[in-house]
């Protein structure tokens, strides 16, 4: 879902006639390169890439409607309509998945419970939140460069934390260039703060 950062710019030329300047572009390519890196391509295209290709749209297209009604409506007000609209389709979701199942019967117990609320509350609620009120004072590319860095944290942490057999990643070269280009893409997105305030 990283592809977001390819989209949001294309997008915010054609929805919103906004152009980002010539480092965000550059910071652009370094970031889509360094998760090209990072993450690989097997060759073999599947439906669980097309999937994940939608997901990348759509998550380019909130960044872009975040930025495009942030300004006129109150942002909290804008972060709980899209936690509530989350937990709608997730609940959907859900019923529909455990109606289709021909496993066992859906029993909820502790570890359901907790997954749900990390997931729910960290991943969902507190990301939209956040996501939300500091949208307001940022660019659409600046926010995609800054969900990309999602792997690389995601790499530093599988680094650290053990999974459920105990074990942890092994940092690779190619794990260090991918976070190297996309932490460059981000920074390089700074320059013309930079430049603004040292002028």
């Amino acid at each position: 879902t990283g592809l977001n950062v390819i989209m949001v710019p294309i997008i915010s030329v054609l929805l919103l006639k906004k152009k980002p300047p010539i480092n965000a572009l550059f910071g652009v390519v370094l970031a889509s390169l360094g998760l090209f890196v990072l993450k690989g391509f097997s060759g073999n295209w599947t439906i669980g890439d097309t999937l994940t290709l939608l997901c990348a749209l759509c998550f380019a297209l909130q960044i872009i409607f975040i930025d495009k009604f942030a300004s006129d409506v109150n942002i909290y007000h804008l972060a709980i309509v899209q936690i509530a609209s989350a937990a709608i389709f997730y609940i959907i979701t859900w019923i529909c998945a455990d109606m289709a199942s021909a496993a066992a019967p859906f029993v909820i117990d502790s570890k359901i419970i907790l997954t749900v609320l990390y997931t729910g509350a960290l991943g969902t609620a507190l990301g939209f939140g956040v996501q939300t009120i500091a949208q307001k004072y940022t660019t659409p590319t600046r926010t995609a460069l800054i969900i990309t860095c999602e792997p690389v944290f995601g790499a530093l942490f599988a680094l650290i934390i053990p999974d459920v057999y105990g074990k942890t990643e092994v940092m690779t070269i190619r794990m260090i260039l991918g976070c190297l280009l996309i932490l460059s893409g981000m920074l390089i997105t700074e320059l013309d703060k930079r430049t603004d305030v040292l002028s």
